[in-house]
């Protein structure tokens, strides 16, 4: 089947010059039509200018099947996989890339970025000018901007599926040990803490496996091999960089590249956080890798706590990080551009991943022809299973992305919450979530924020528990209500211990979700209804509180507020959207310390959380398949 449908007549040139035209309706430029030329003089509108993906008519690696000259095909037959280090996948790959440069070149462009694997795409800089240009250009079928995409933001995840147990999957598997065996995650995110014991591993090393352990990956010189369950070979590397070096790698985290060529180019050095290599900065992708194929059993503390353990959900399978998400020092550009977005997948399909996590999207739902979406399509033609993140903007209708029906679009289900109740001292009880109340805290005195704020501070900026709000002389050893919303729920925590105070009673003030977040102080975060009746008490004078672990949980499974809703509307009501639930609120997996107060571990809510848990879905068939064949 075509990549896209292959218009090469003037009725496809006239859609992408139409196309154009209404992009660039608001800027002063005499747009071409298909029957006439831009003039080579014409003034051109600045603000058109910027980094495009242009995807020409031939199809890529994984779906071409001849037909081109003399270049035999390079589609994988049927139950096989896709081979990138082929004869035919090298000529073909030559073909493309030269295509891709004549076109550029017959309009003044100069490639950034080649891909050929997933999509038949380069990346360019362009002016509105060479944009109509293309449109008029026969082999061209569409161009997209390079825009940004973020990350998404029973107790255990792992017990609530049927994981664990004599009578778990896991079990049925033959353990964990064997859970995932074979299989390879590749996870495109913020990149990975490797020094994490989620991930800790015997080091790579370049004996070759025997056949009691066939899977084992090994090093080839800076190649990591791993012969897979499905009878293929994994190849990748550990690219090195700023604090990550080629020993980051092991036996669990085989591979990790990081892919920001856009991303750098667009933000200015003094903006940009983090480093610029597959470590995570963040503890996103951290936690997402960990979440689907970390170790099991790991303990788990925080602050000198004993949170428990935690398991991958296919705790034997391999990892390969995928870095495309970044970070920057004021917030406003993190995330990760398009461009590099398709770079990341076509490497991972051309590595030999068996499995993409995705827990990213954009700001709108995804057109099908857009150039991820059309990569991630390649990958699952080339037998990658894709697990896309539904979104976190819910509950509203239509408020999805990654629609599309070639990936498994997840969305959040609740399970058994952390429940933690504010006693008050008027005898009323309010429960709401809590991972940090682990013994009673008071009673003591609860005041709002702006009670206790500093002399030249106003009101409202106390109330959030802003940085330096707070004076210390006025809040020790109470517990202070913070209203949620304008910096992090976990940062105010941080502002109410500077100050002394000894606990936390986050309030919402809308219709949104309660967190299970880990924080500096003792801290139960209450919904709208209640929120209103503690904040209405904190206000009166000898105002008290008292904090413990526990309360009535709310009815589980049910899909999570936040998780966005279908219907999908690049669809248009033809296919139904998300596809499946998993859990992803208050999950409890590996992350950056750089990112989380220095913890190793902490809970995390969002559908980034839930799709990892659906990676799994691929791995354990495939185990299932080729240990009882």
């Amino acid at each position: 089947m075509p990549l896209l449908p292959r218009r090469t007549s003037r009725n496809r040139r006239a859609a992408l010059a139409a196309m154009l035209t209404t992009g660039l309706a608001a800027l002063s430029l005499p747009l071409a039509t298909t029957a006439t030329a831009v003039p080579a003089g014409a003034p051109v509108a600045e603000s058109a200018t910027g980094t495009y993906l242009v995807t020409l008519s031939d199809e890529p690696l994984v779906t071409y099947d001849g037909g081109v000259g003399d270049l035999p095909a390079t589609k994988p037959a049927h139950s096989s996989k896709f081979d990138v280090a082929s004869a035919a996948a090298k000529r073909y790959r030559s073909h493309l890339t030269g295509q891709q440069d004549r076109v550029a070149k017959k309009v003044g462009a100069s490639v950034r970025q080649h891909y050929a694997v997933t999509t038949n795409t380069f990346s360019a800089r362009l002016d509105a000018r060479q944009l109509v240009r293309l449109a008029n250009t026969r082999s061209v079928v569409h161009i997209a901007p390079d825009r940004f995409h973020q990350a998404t933001d029973d107790r255990n995840s792992t017990d609530f599926l049927g994981l664990s147990g004599r009578k778990g999957l896991w079990k049925a598997l033959g353990g964990t040990a064997e859970a995932g065996k074979g299989i390879v995650i590749g996870d495109i995110d913020t990149g990975i803490w490797p020094e994490n014991p989620s991930f800790d591993a015997p080091a790579l090393t370049p004996h070759k496996p025997g056949k009691k352990d066939p899977h084992r990956p090994y090093r080839s010189g800076a190649t990591t091999l791993m012969h897979k369950a499905d009878g293929g070979t994994f190849k990748g590397i550990c690219q090195t960089g700023d604090s990550f070096t080629a020993t980051a790698c092991n036996e669990k985290v085989i591979s990790a590249r990081y892919f920001g060529e856009g991303w750098l180019d667009a933000v200015p050095e003094s903006n940009r956080a983090g480093y610029v290599s597959p470590r995570d900065s963040q503890g996103h992708g951290t936690h997402t890798a960990s979440t689907a194929a970390g170790n099991a059993n790991v303990r788990a503390t925080a602050g000198g706590e004993d949170l428990g353990t935690v398991s991958g959900v296919a705790p034997a399978a391999t990892i390969a990080v995928y870095k495309a998400l970044w970070q920057s020092k004021d917030g406003q550009q993190d995330g990760g551009l398009t461009s590099d977005l398709v770079a990341a997948i076509d490497q991972a399909v051309a590595d030999g991943v068996d499995v993409i996590n995705y827990s990213l999207g954009a700001a709108f739902e995804s057109a099908y022809n857009d150039p991820s979406q059309v990569a991630l399509r390649n990958a699952a033609a080339a037998g990658v299973f894709v697990a896309t993140a539904a979104g976190n903007s819910g509950p509203g209708a239509s408020s999805l992305f990654n629609t599309a029906p070639w990936t498994t679009t997840v969305a959040t289900g609740t399970i058994k919450a952390h429940t933690g109740t504010v006693a008050l001292g008027d005898g009323t009880r309010h429960t709401g979530i809590t991972t940090s109340v682990h013994r009673q805290v008071g009673p003591a005195p609860l005041v709002l924020g702006s009670a206790v704020r500093v002399a030249d501070t106003v009101d409202i900026y106390a109330d959030y528990c802003m940085p330096d709000s707070l004076d210390p002389a006025r809040t020790a050893g109470k517990i202070v209500v913070c209203e949620r919303g304008v910096n992090g729920r976990a940062d105010k925590s941080v502002e109410v211990e500077r100050a002394g105070g000894i606990g936390l009673v986050l309030v919402n003030s809308g219709d949104e979700s309660t967190d299970g977040d880990l924080h500096s102080v003792p801290a139960v975060h209450l919904d709208k209804a209640e929120a209103a009746l503690v904040r209405t008490y904190a206000a009166t004078s000898g105002a008290t509180a008292t904090l413990t672990e526990g309360g009535a949980s709310g009815v589980y499974p049910q899909v999570a507020g936040f998780s966005s809703r279908g219907p999908s509307l690049v669809g248009n009501g033809d296919l139904l959207k998300p596809d499946i639930t998993a859990p992803g609120a208050t999950i409890l997996a590996a992350v950056s310390p750089d990112g989380n107060h220095g913890r190793d571990f902490d809970y995390y809510s969002g559908t980034s959380m839930a799709t990892p848990h659906r990676s799994r879905d691929f791995g354990f068939s495939s185990t299932y398949k080729y240990i009882r064949k």
